[in-house]
């Protein structure tokens, strides 16, 4: 939490927006309650996660705004730090629209570098 006066103190956050959001993709899939390759919504205690309520042995995977509540940021800033992880190869998008941790991340051509 950003104290009150933070203009004035110069307050800045430890870790950056992008940082955060790859540490909340990191948590909802490869920690524990979930444990899977893709993040994954979790229930409102945080203890299990989610299944589609119609197919009961489907996991919900998590969206853009379970990393919102998660991290109380901005829609638009969450948004940003997933296309920044993905330009990366930090975080991969699957068919079905699942984000994907990569935990050793490809090398950058030179060329990707410079974008």
């Amino acid at each position: 939490m950003r104290p009150a006066n933070w203009k004035a103190i110069g307050w800045t956050p430890k870790y950056s927006e992008m940082e955060r959001v790859e540490a909340a993709i990191h948590y909802l899939s490869l920690c524990w309650p979930a444990c899977m390759p893709y993040a994954c919504r979790l229930n409102a205690d945080e203890s299990d996660v989610r299944y589609d309520e119609y197919e009961e042995d489907r996991i919900l995977p998590a969206r853009e705004r379970e990393i919102v509540r998660l991290l109380n940021m901005a829609q638009q800033s969450v948004n940003r730090a997933v296309r920044a992880l993905v330009a990366r190869r930090k975080v991969t998008i699957d068919d079905a629209g699942r984000y994907c941790p990569n935990p050793k991340p490809v090398p950058l051509t030179i060329a990707e570098r410079r974008h």
